[in-house]
């Protein structure tokens, strides 16, 4: 018997092919997950019955995109990353291989690191949280990221980032609300400005997975037990010469 594995990582493969059934009414960053979550382990378990956590990564063989190298100089790739459980530079660097070898490519062009859920707007970043950045520089100086930024932080917390990290990002991602004024991002808007760090927006909404489901989901086909994501990865693939999105897709990591 080989050692036991106690974390497994998912890769759904474009969201966009799966026609696995969900709620039209639900648009939440977590549907849109676990959509393509239950696509590739119901594809994997349908043949090997309960899933054997392994080394590999498992995925829905039919939704697999791999960039063409021939196009590869036209395919702008984006990720996201969303930290959920305790947050060690380890995961940056198996969500940087994961995606790579998800799209058979050498390195991502833009990386965008998001806060975890529990710090607040008001609260200074933790020293995790700093250190993290910097493992995102480290990363990008190793030419595995060209472009590296950060998501919704407030105007403090960016200042206080560049001081303390003495690296400046690219991009700080917003939330995009056309109901809230624009009163509201005054502070990140004079922040960002001050700094010289372009401001892109975002329509990320709702939990980006909900554990309890993520439990559920995760003990069908993988065996009952306590599973919890430590972290999701986005990755969009854009045409740039048609400004189109030609693939979107999570990688989901989780651990007992």
């Amino acid at each position: 018997m080989g050692e036991t594995v106690r974390q497994f990582i998912v890769n759904t493969g474009n969201v966009r092919r799966c026609n696995h059934p969900c709620s039209s009414s639900d648009k939440s960053t977590w549907a849109e997950v676990s959509k393509g979550l239950t696509c590739a382990l119901e594809s994997c378990s349908a043949k090997a019955g309960i899933l054997q956590c392994s080394h590999e990564v498992i995925c829905h063989p039919k939704h697999q995109e791999k960039v063409d190298p021939a196009d590869r100089a036209r395919r702008e790739i984006t990720v996201k990353l969303f930290l959920l459980d305790s947050s060690t530079p380890r995961f940056l660097n198996e969500t940087v291989s994961a995606v790579n070898e998800a799209l058979g490519v050498q390195a991502i062009d833009s990386f965008l690191l998001a806060v975890p859920p529990l710090q607040k707007e008001n609260e200074l970043l933790s020293p995790e949280f700093l250190q993290l950045w910097q493992a995102v520089d480290e990363i990008k100086k190793s030419g595995l990221i060209a472009s590296a930024g950060v998501c919704d932080l407030s105007g403090a917390q960016l200042k206080q980032l560049v001081t303390e990290s003495h690296v400046l990002p690219a991009d700080v991602q917003v939330a995009y609300d056309p109901s809230s004024c624009c009163e509201a991002l005054k502070d990140i808007r004079e922040a960002a400005a001050q700094l010289n760090v372009r401001i892109i927006t975002h329509s990320d909404s709702g939990d980006v997975v909900a554990p309890d489901s993520f439990r559920a989901l995760a003990s069908k086909h993988l065996g009952a037990a306590p599973w919890r994501p430590t972290w999701v990865a986005r990755y969009t693939v854009v045409d740039t010469e048609r400004s189109v999105i030609t693939n979107l897709g999570y990688v989901v990591a989780g651990t007992l």
